[in-house]
């Protein structure tokens, strides 16, 4: 195939983490070892855990839609973000912050420092087909 494996990234949940099957840890190393990036989806939620900032070779943290919700009207959700958002980049990081449903939570995400945001105010997740064809024909996204 025509993309080199550094293009592609899976996103692990928190829960995966505490997996026990090594047969699933052995498919991401194989992955891990060709190049393929590795994103931390959900990150705030969960057993969330600094451990695995410090233990796994992630790219980038996907903040949860949890604390995108009320983001705007909820200083300690906007505090959250921000921490995780200047720790991400510390730790050289990527930092998605995913839940964008509508203008005003992407204002606050901006406002917030996010570089990088997610959700329904872009698009609905799409099929391969689909992408493939909003490729084709000029798929438009909001600025």
């Amino acid at each position: 195939n025509d993309f080199p494996p550094g293009d592609f990234q899976v996103e692990i949940t928190e829960n995966v983490l505490l997996d026990q099957d090594r047969s699933l840890w052995l498919q991401i190393e194989k992955l891990l070892r060709i190049g393929v990036k590795l994103a931390l989806d959900d990150f705030g939620t969960g057993y969330s855990s600094l451990s695995y900032l410090h233990d796994l070779p992630l790219n980038s943290l996907k903040i949860d839609r949890s604390f995108t919700l009320d983001l705007k009207d909820n200083p300690r959700h906007q505090t959250i973000v921000q921490s995780i958002l200047r720790l991400a980049l510390d730790l050289d990081l990527y930092a998605v912050v995913e839940g964008i449903e509508d203008r005003r939570q992407l204002d606050a995400v901006r406002e917030a420092g996010a570089r990088f945001g997610q959700g329904y105010f872009y698009a609905p997740a799409l099929t391969a087909g689909e992408f493939q064809e909003g490729l084709r024909t000029g798929l438009r996204f909001p600025q």
